[in-house]
């Protein structure tokens, strides 16, 4: 059986991507085509009369996502294609650049052969579909064991209706964690100006990831990775089922705290674990190394902790998912389930929006840290207005970057 699902699991993306060049080609792709494109359908016996119906439907009255962001896998193909997009890293964490040069480094291509290949659109299409789709097909679905890309009634559990992850129903997801923890998709950025002897200026962007849509009845969601090639200022890739069977909102919430471990690990680089070194996975390493040291923790709370890392497998970024997952959706509603300390760190790092930081400002767990946290922002912000009062009047206009740093401040 094990054999049987491989290889079916090898000649659905070999069809997948031969079918996908072919309909490059198409005037218009049929509907039945595009319910394979989009959830693996490729036969009305396997999926069931009802389910049949149902994703017709879905294929036809499908609407993208407006943004951009939340994408097919189709779409996702597509883009790649076109370069709009790079392919998502491998399972050894190379790049298609990277996997390129190892390439030319073990004599499989030449120079000249990986520098037309670098823009060559089907062998990026390939790439990503060996490399990435069909590993996150596997991942996304649930059970690796019992994988099959296709489509079959057997393996829904739920109405289709009741899991189907449309890209306004993600995008509500997404929006929801965000409009708790504002700074998660914020990253620091420098610039320069030298006409007025500024060297350094750090400011904020917001990059939102891509979430690209599994064709499959799966239960997971996968942080694939936290930025494209080396540039920090590119998207996130996530992956999640099209037809998603657990709790959409809460699978979206586990993704971003992956991503804010493996963004801060990625912006502090061999020092993200030096308590030194004060950053979000520093100080959080810090306090599971130490916490029987910690005076603020009594002995039932270390006993807590200790419990937790046993939980977890002694695996520092799971004991954090956990608690920022907990700190986004009990404590952001006033319910208090963290020890003073990672509250103290979540806080810091992943502060709460301003109508969460008005709700809570009362509250005697977060009274004080929110105080702390607005006196350190007024600070903040007039040391920005300074500076673009003075800008203002030596040049007459702004640079956009720091009137967006001065409204990243006032969230």
């Amino acid at each position: 059986m094990r054999r049987l699902r491989r290889s079916i699991a090898e000649n659905f993306y070999t069809i997948y991507e031969a079918a996908f060049f072919q309909s490059l080609q198409a005037a218009e792709i049929p509907a039945e085509v595009k319910m394979f494109f989009l959830f693996g359908f490729v036969d009305e016996n396997l999926a069931g009369a009802d389910n049949t119906k149902a994703l017709y439907r879905y294929a036809l009255l499908w609407e993208n996502d407006p943004e951009g962001h939340v994408l097919t896998t189709y779409e996702w193909l597509t883009k790649i294609y076109r370069g709009e997009v790079p392919p998502s890293k491998d399972e050894f964490d190379q790049d298609w650049s990277d996997s390129l040069r190892e390439r030319v480094r073990t004599h499989e291509i030449t120079d000249k052969q990986a520098e037309a290949l670098q823009t060559d659109g089907k062998a990026m299409v390939h790439f990503e579909l060996v490399n990435m789709i069909a590993k996150a097909d596997k991942m996304t679905y649930g059970s690796i064991l019992s994988f099959v890309p296709i489509f079959f009634a057997e393996q829904v559990n739920r109405p289709l209706e009741k899991c189907f992850a449309s890209p306004k129903v993600v995008r509500a997801a997404l929006d929801k964690v965000r409009s708790v923890d504002f700074s998660c998709f914020y990253r620091p950025a420098l610039t320069s100006y030298m006409k007025w002897k500024i060297q350094r200026f750090e400011y904020h962007v917001e990059v939102l990831p891509y979430i690209v849509l599994m064709p499959n009845f799966g239960s997971r969601g996968v942080m694939w990775q936290e930025i494209e090639g080396r540039k920090r200022q590119t998207p996130a890739h996530f992956v999640l089922s099209i037809f998603h069977s657990g709790n959409l909102e809460d699978t979206i919430l586990n993704m971003c705290a992956q991503f804010r471990w493996e963004m801060c690990k990625r912006i502090e680089g061999v020092h993200y674990a030096d308590v030194q070194n004060k950053s979000l996975t520093s100080d959080y390493i810090g306090y599971l190394q130490f916490y029987k040291k910690n005076h603020d923790l009594s002995a039932a709370l270390k006993e807590k902790v200790k419990e937790t890392l046993k939980r977890h497998r002694n695996s520092y970024r799971d004991v954090f998912i956990s608690e920022y997952e907990t700190f986004v959706r009990n404590e952001a509603a006033g319910m208090a389930r963290l020890n003073k300390v990672s509250r103290l760190i979540l806080f810091k790092y992943c502060t709460f929006s301003q109508a969460y930081r008005e709700a809570l400002a009362s509250n005697p767990q977060y009274a004080q840290l929110i105080s702390k946290w607005m006196a350190d922002e007024k600070s903040k912000l007039q040391t920005l207005g300074f500076l673009r009062s003075k800008l203002q009047r030596l040049s007459g206009s702004v640079p956009p970057e720091v009137d967006a740093e001065i409204a990243f401040a006032q969230m």
